[in-house]
């Protein structure tokens, strides 16, 4: 992926949504970009809804959902699961910082310059009681 034209993919896309009512639309961002993206986002209004990860094989899958002019936004993401890191979109989605810390803890991926890098927010051991 290049990393300009993720976010210059991301602009055009923002600019386009409004008049597309609705819908979902997915755009591959680079993992260096990750930030990048969200404070991209942010700066043109877009609200942040959700974030997920999933591990296939050796890398895992990142999802950020954003949602803008009536529509949603899929920003995707891979990383190796032997170096799982990414920039924070927390600095710029308040409701980014809890999920980034749950991901962190299920998964071992870490959000370089994320507020809070303690790992205790997912207590595992009290699933299932």
């Amino acid at each position: 992926m290049n990393q300009e034209s993720d976010l210059k993919s991301l602009q055009e896309l923002l600019d386009a949504l409004p008049d597309r009512k609705g819908g979902v639309h997915s755009l591959p961002i680079a993992a260096q970009q990750w930030g990048s993206a969200a404070k991209l986002a942010q700066r043109n209004g877009a609200r942040w809804a959700g974030m997920w990860a999933d591990e296939r094989g050796e890398q895992f899958h990142v999802y950020a959902c954003l949602q803008y002019g009536g529509a949603y936004l899929l920003l995707r993401t891979e990383i190796a699961v032997a170096a799982p890191v990414l920039p924070s979109q927390a600095p710029y989605y308040l409701a980014a910082n809890r999920p980034e810390r749950h991901v962190q803890d299920l998964f071992g991926i870490r959000f370089s310059g994320h507020p809070d890098q303690e790992k205790r927010w997912t207590r595992h051991q009290a699933w299932g009681r």
